[in-house]
């Protein structure tokens, strides 16, 4: 019995290809009352649709006038590289004529169809598998997964069970699209989607392996506006690819691998299946546990089955009900032929849980032997009726038995049937084997179909199949076995119908491809530089095109300094500016692995440094930051490095400490002592401004890691900076004036603030000051460095001073929006700490530029004077550009 289907909305059809799901195709065509054609390669089987009462037309010659879409079956090369192929020019013809070329699946979703509720239940989940290898046994996962939890789930498609059957009784259908069939959709039907894997396969149909991952990667295209997303797998190149494109997209995407450990996704690792989608990775199931899964085959599909079902389930559930599956993994207690005798064959099909299930079965066998009953569902038992004509006998058992006798009485049972009260299982099958032997001997099916719930008398319906296996054991039925010619014999007797599979309809279900080597997950760290190539595909050029501009920019404004103070050199900028430069893009094409290390021991370089400047350092306007360089002539900045290196280890300890799951105890103890030994450092100098700026950026990376409250931060923040500032202030004379000048405006033309000032005052906004005009700037003894902003102002406006302050902002708003995309909390700490940095610094500098804070001395990015700015302004956009990397912030090692 075949759904309804509203034919107000159906075209007329045509079929090509006999197989299994052509013809099922026809019959679903012919029982909803629609006009349609076929035609296969095979004349056995044209004559056999013929005697079925099907019109078989030529299509290599035409189409019918009325025919606007063309169902291919799955197998027929159509769109192969052979063009002599009677498939390509068939559906060239049908282009040709303005004849859509669809696949069974498009069928039910695809525009201009309307099927009723009574083919898919409105609401009812819909997914879709699809890969090289292992499609049936993830699609059989899915479903006996689903089916444990008593909702009613079918896996349907490439794994053998037709399309266009009947789904009413389902709540959920996982489709298993061969790529075939991905070929000839478009409907946006599924509210999630599965890309398993792709190595090379089917290249006589698609020619090239991109080709045939174009087909596969298609399944994207198929999600429904509001979706769940896709899972792919990410142990080759091509899904890899793929997940990256998907989520560029706005696709949210979940990754697994049964290869590489890596955070952020879902993986094998030592056997194990691990979560590790948050901070802490978390272990979803030890196949050491359990006999049954201690099997590689079994964990590689559990770790695509999981990645799928994650946020449908706990995790404690998925673990007990994937070992409960794989001791149901021969599909039992659903239509499982379990036992036979010499003509009788016994159907375990305890996971009909509602009369629909029960209806289906009841459809697929003859001379029914019914057992039925248990906890009735709402709704009664709507949906048996018309399905007992193969009926023989009925055995009601359970709490509805006989609420299901009186709803049997007011039904028309064939000429014959009995129907019996047994009550238990027990009993209804002592009743059962009395009639038996009371019956002529033919063939005859026993089915346990209930149409009930089990909580009656059992735990779940599959406590229930196996008392039903028990019983029949006890009384001498021999296990169902595929091998044993006359038990096949006999299930062949009692199923209603024939599959047709044509030879002209290869099943991809087949697909054995020939391995190659995966190329490693992205990010998993195995080498010291990733390839020019790959670099130059991952990393962020937005980014770099800023960096390279205000780099640039810096250099031009440089050499007008140069004009006025002469005590910089601009060949000295352009130097280490440029080795500061290729360390950036060095340090940016780096592994995970690498950029790790060099960033620990530039802290311990660093720390060396800091020490020796209260010891070995040079005092300069009232700090004692800079330290000789014994033969080179010049002083070096160490703070500049250490600000940097010190964020991120710091962001490095924090993240992996979470990670690892060190209690909440230690790890703020640990923030409180880096954070005050780095502080000492910096403020021994005394560098108050460089201080506060690293504490900010450490306060950020706390308040991300959850170490520490936003409200704790806070009031630290609010009683050590007073105190910090207070300090300084009584301490120290320039800190004093500085605040002094800051607070009550007291600034006057001598004064580098205040002549700062005045030439911003003065400065046109579009254009430089004109010749011989007043040039204020070149009083100020730092305007190559603390004032740049001013100079940029007269000697090109201030609508041009904007510029560089607009690349500092596109490059920090690139990073921020980029580190959403990764789920490793390190990195993400990392990020933010670079991002406060670089900001921080920029908005310092334009402060104290413009009185709007005190006067730090501190530059502004890749734009001001300073060798040892310049290279720890570098360093830190280096790590922000690794970090940018698509392939580090989105795929882990």
């Amino acid at each position: 019995m075949h759904p309804s289907f509203d034919s107000s909305y159906a075209p007329k059809y045509a079929v090509y290809g006999l197989g299994l799901s052509g013809w099922t195709a026809l019959e679903f065509f012919r029982s909803n009352n629609i006009d349609v054609c076929c035609w296969d390669d095979d004349a056995a089987k044209r004559r056999e649709a013929n005697d079925a009462g099907y019109l078989t037309w030529d299509f290599t010659n035409s189409f019918p006038p009325l025919v606007r879409k063309l169902v291919i079956s799955p197998g027929i090369p159509w769109n192969g590289q052979d063009h002599n192929h009677a498939a390509y020019r068939i559906a060239e013809k049908a282009r040709q004529s303005n004849i859509d070329c669809i696949c069974d699946v498009e069928c039910l979703f695809g525009e201009g169809m309307r099927v009723s509720p009574a083919m898919i239940p409105e609401g009812a989940s819909k997914f879709a598998v699809t890969g090289t290898n292992g499609k049936t046994s993830v699609v059989h996962w899915i479903q006996e997964i689903i089916n444990l939890q008593e909702f009613s789930a079918r896996a349907v498609g490439n794994n053998g069970v037709p399309v266009l059957t009947s789904h009413r009784n389902q709540d959920c259908l996982i489709f298993e699209l061969s790529s075939y069939q991905l070929d000839l959709m478009q409907a946006k039907a599924f509210d999630r989607v599965m890309l398993l894997n792709i190595s090379p396969d089917h290249l006589e149909r698609y020619g090239t392996i991109e080709a045939y991952k174009d087909s596969k990667e298609h399944i994207l295209d198929l999600l429904k506006p509001d979706s769940l997303g896709a899972v792919i797998g990410v142990d080759d190149p091509y899904c890899a690819e793929i997940a990256n494109k998907a989520e560029s997209l706005g696709i949210t995407v979940i990754r697994f691998s049964t290869e590489t450990a890596f955070a952020g996704g879902i993986y094998l690792e030592n056997g194990c299946l691990v979560d590790h989608r948050e901070a802490v990775p978390l272990l979803v199931l030890d196949p050491s546990e359990d006999l049954l899964l201690n099997n590689k085959q079994h964990m590689r599909n559990l770790t695509a089955v999981y990645a799928f079902m994650c946020r449908y389930m706990k995790v404690e559930d998925f673990a007990r009900l994937a070992v409960q599956a794989a001791r149901e993994m021969n599909f039992a207690h659903r239509q499982n032929p379990v036992a036979w005798e010499k003509d009788r064959l016994f159907i375990d099909d305890s996971k009909a849980t509602n009369p629909i299930a029960a209806a289906d079965a009841l459809q697929q066998f003859r001379r029914i032997h019914w057992i039925a009953g248990g906890q009735a569902k709402a709704g009664g038992f709507s949906g048996l009726q018309d399905c007992f004509e193969e009926l023989e006998a009925v055995y009601l058992i359970g709490s509805s038995a006989a609420e299901l006798q009186y709803y049997l009485e007011q039904q028309e049972l064939p000429e014959g049937c009995t129907v019996h009260l047994c009550t238990t299982l027990a009993a209804a099958l002592e009743q059962l084997y009395q009639n038996l032997e009371s019956l002529p001997e033919t063939a005859r099916t026993v089915l346990l179909s209930p149409g009930c719930a089990s909580f009656d008398q059992f735990a779940h319906y599959v406590e229930r199949g196996k008392a039903f296996g028990e019983g029949l054991a006890a009384r001498g039925a021999k296990p169902f076995d595929m091998q044993n010619e006359q038990a096949v014999s006999l299930l062949e007797q009692l199923r209603h119908g024939v599959a047709h599979q044509s030879a002209t309809e290869p099943e991809e279900a087949q697909e054995t491809p020939t391995v190659v080597a995966a190329k490693p997950v992205q990010g998993e760290d195995k080498s010291f530089l990733i390839p020019f190539a790959d670099w130059l595909a991952q990393v962020d050029k937005i980014s770099i095109t800023a960096i390279l501009l205000l780099f640039g920019f810096g250099l031009v404004v440089q050499s007008i300094a140069e004009v006025y103070i002469t005590d910089i050199s601009f060949i000295k900028q352009v130097v280490i500016g440029s080795a500061g430069l290729c360390g950036m893009f060095f340090i940016s094409m780096l592994s995970r692995r690498v950029v790790i290390t060099l960033s620990g021991l530039a802290f311990l370089v660093s720390i060396i440094l800091m020490i020796l400047v209260p010891m070995k350092g040079v005092e300069i306007k009232g700090g004692m930051r800079w330290l000789p360089i014994p033969g080179l002539g010049f002083n070096i900045q160490p703070v500049e490095l250490f600000k940097v290196t010190a964020v991120s280890v710091f962001a490095l300890i924090q993240g992996y400490a979470c990670t690892m799951g060190v209690s909440r105890t230690v790890r703020n103890t640990t923030s409180v002592f880096f954070m005050a030994i780095a502080a000492i450092l910096i403020i021994i100098q005394p560098d108050f401004s460089q201080t506060m700026l690293m504490l900010a950026a450490l306060a950020m990376i706390a308040i991300l890691a959850s170490e520490l409250s936003f409200w704790w931060v806070l009031g630290w923040g609010v009683l050590l900076i007073p105190t910090a500032v207070g300090a300084g202030y009584y301490l120290l004379d320039h800190v004093r004036n500085r605040i002094h000048d800051y607070l009550y405006k007291t600034y006057h033309v001598t004064d580098q603030v205040g002549l700062a000032l005045l030439t911003a005052k003065e400065a046109p906004w579009f254009s430089g000051i004109a010749e011989g005009g007043i040039r204020h700037w070149k009083y100020l003894s730092d305007i190559e460095s603390d004032f740049v902003i001013v100079l940029i102002m007269q000697e090109f406006g201030k609508v041009i001073a904007l510029f560089p302050i607009f690349l500092v902002l596109l490059v920090v708003l690139r990073c921020i929006g980029r580190m959403w995309d990764t789920t490793d909390i390190v990195l993400r700490f990392w990020q933010w700490g670079l991002v406060i940095l670089l900001s921080g610094q920029t908005l310092v500098n334009i402060g104290a530029a413009t009185g709007s804070t005190p006067a730090t001395g501190m530059t502004f990015p890749l734009v001001s004077y300073g060798g040892s700015s310049l290279l720890g302004i570098f360093f830190c956009l280096g790590l922000l550009l690794f970090l940018s990397r698509d392939d580090v912030r989105k795929v882990t090692g």
